[in-house]
């Protein structure tokens, strides 16, 4: 913008917000297509277009100026994925992850998440360490859910074997959305496995209890030739 730009766009919004008020919304949306002709992106200009067709029942504009901000934000946001990839071949392990997690916390549902999140994984192994965030607290010491616990971070517990963790977080998840078809998938694979893993040490507990029946059994078959000689 020239320096005469932000003394123009204030006298935009003082007309554009006087439409609004009046009932004038076809003109407040004129107002606002013709500025983001001349500076696209504006955030102001966008919240008076969508205020407009929302009161003219347009919601379908709406909801295409909504997915353009998508775009706008995924775009953006790509900068934290290639931080964490350029710190990552630089052998700044942390820092990338600390990067690779911001990515996925303000894009829970991208399809780059599964990627990001194997290279998460693979920086858990590199480190030898836990890299995942730790639990938040608020004031009073009780646990949040933080912004980054989604679905993806779940599946990321999972990977690295943290059944335990995952289930805890989907379940977190789904207390607070409980149509969240996503998360009851990855909570019933998760608890599948769980069940797998209480089966296959109940199994192996029982193995041992027999072979130690065995031991003994065969101990006193010992001894009893013993005393027969």
């Amino acid at each position: 913008m020239s320096n005469s730009a932000p003394k123009e766009r204030d006298a935009f919004l003082a007309r554009a917000e006087a439409c609004l008020d009046q009932g004038l919304y076809q003109m407040a949306q004129d107002l606002a297509r013709d500025w983001l002709n001349r500076f696209p992106g504006d955030t102001e200009a966008m919240i008076v277009a969508c205020h407009a067709w929302t009161r003219m029942g347009r919601l379908d504009r709406v909801m295409e100026m909504l997915r353009e901000v998508d775009t706008m934000l995924f775009e953006l946001s790509r900068i934290y994925a290639r931080m964490g990839d350029i710190c990552q071949r630089s052998g700044m392990s942390r820092e990338a992850a600390t990067f690779y997690r911001k990515f996925i916390a303000l894009n829970p549902d991208a399809p780059l998440n599964r990627e990001i999140s194997e290279k998460l994984a693979e920086l858990a192994d590199t480190v030898g360490e836990n890299i995942l965030p730790a639990e938040e607290t608020d004031a009073d010491g009780q646990e949040v859910v933080s912004g980054f616990q989604t679905v993806t971070m779940a599946e990321l517990y999972l990977k690295q074997g943290h059944l335990d963790m995952a289930e805890n977080l989907l379940q977190e998840i789904l207390a607070k959305d409980p149509g969240n078809a996503a998360a009851v998938s990855a909570l019933e694979r998760v608890k599948f496995l769980l069940n797998d893993r209480k089966e296959k040490t109940r199994s192996l507990r029982q193995r041992a209890a027999l072979m130690d029946e065995l031991a003994r059994w065969l101990k006193n078959v010992d001894r009893t030739g013993s005393h027969a000689r």
